[in-house]
């Protein structure tokens, strides 16, 4: 049985137009085994006014904060993401 799903990085900051962040979501489960998971669960963005989201990279749209969430087997965990100078 499945114990918790995190999201890696926890934390992104995007500091220029071109910065990029590969994201994953690793499930765990009670007897302590891995399992990548990312393409599994349901991902949803607060807000895509500040971040691109395709194929599980965030890339900046605008200076802000978004956070992305993960949905999987009953659990969810998040990740936030902080962009400046995005048109730098």
């Amino acid at each position: 049985e499945w114990s918790t799903l995190v999201v890696y990085p926890p934390n992104i900051k995007l500091s220029s137009k071109t910065d990029s962040q590969h994201i994953i979501a690793v499930a765990t489960r009670k007897d302590g085994v891995t399992m990548d998971v990312t393409d599994q669960v349901a991902w949803s963005l607060d807000a895509d006014t500040f971040v691109d989201w395709k194929d599980f990279v965030v890339s900046p749209k605008a200076d802000g904060t978004s956070r992305l969430t993960a949905s999987w087997n009953g659990m969810t965990s998040s990740c936030e993401i902080t962009t400046a100078n995005s048109q730098v």
